[in-house]
């Protein structure tokens, strides 16, 4: 059975632009760093997949389509960071007296 999905016997016609698609909605859904880790392991895993299919897909094409994944999931991960950065800067934090420690 694994053979057939990695053959690609069972996938639609237009399943590298579906699997693309839903990546992208999965790196948008992201709220913590963690689930853009996960994310980018599925572009690790799509990007082999491709590659396994043995489509005509050029590799420009598929350098292409990993290089905008990667880019927009930097672009998120950037996003979260200063989310968080901003988050900490408006926090009323008193300082720690180290010597009472």
């Amino acid at each position: 059975m694994m053979e057939l999905l990695l053959l690609g016997s069972n996938r639609g016609k237009n399943w590298e632009a579906e699997a693309v698609e839903k990546i992208i909605k999965s790196i948008n859904s992201c709220q913590t760093l963690k689930q853009l880790k996960t994310c980018k392991a599925l572009i690790n895993n799509f990007m082999f997949a491709t590659i396994i299919s043995g489509k005509d897909e050029d590799d420009q094409t598929i350098q292409l389509i990993s290089s905008q994944l990667f880019f927009l999931l930097k672009t998120k991960e950037t996003n979260l960071i200063t989310g968080l950065l901003e988050e900490i800067g408006t926090m009323d934090l008193e300082p720690i007296n180290l010597q009472t420690l």
